[in-house]
């Protein structure tokens, strides 16, 4: 009897986030870009979204805070994530986030799961 029916791993043929931060790969590889049909098909019947942007700045202020609180909940209803501006933080502190990302990536797999 064949004891490889259900083998316990499965070769991934895409490097894990793991894989791309360790190797300083800060650009998705290609083969996750489909432009023109190249590297697979894309379903033309489901609409393109554009990232919702929602400015910080004008949820602070009460004549424009109502407005941009709809345009954020219509954002996390309909994608799920939106891109922010106008939010205050430093392009240093940025940089440390990454820096820091990185580096937990780096770890192993059973050292992230210490970690948090």
């Amino acid at each position: 009897m064949d004891d490889n029916l259900f083998p316990t791993k499965i070769e991934s043929k895409s490097k894990s986030v793991q894989e791309l931060v360790m190797n300083n790969e800060l650009e998705p590889p290609g083969n996750y870009f489909y432009e023109d049909g190249v590297n697979g098909v894309l379903d033309s019947s489901l609409p393109l979204l554009e990232m919702p942007i929602i400015d910080i700045g004008r949820l602070t202020s009460p004549s424009t805070s109502r407005v941009e609180i709809e345009k954020l909940h219509s954002a996390l209803i309909s994608c799920g994530c939106f891109m922010s501006i106008n939010h205050g933080i430093t392009g240093v502190f940025l940089d440390q986030v990454r820096s820091v990302t990185a580096q937990f990536f780096a770890l192993s797999n059973g050292r992230e799961v210490e970690v948090l």
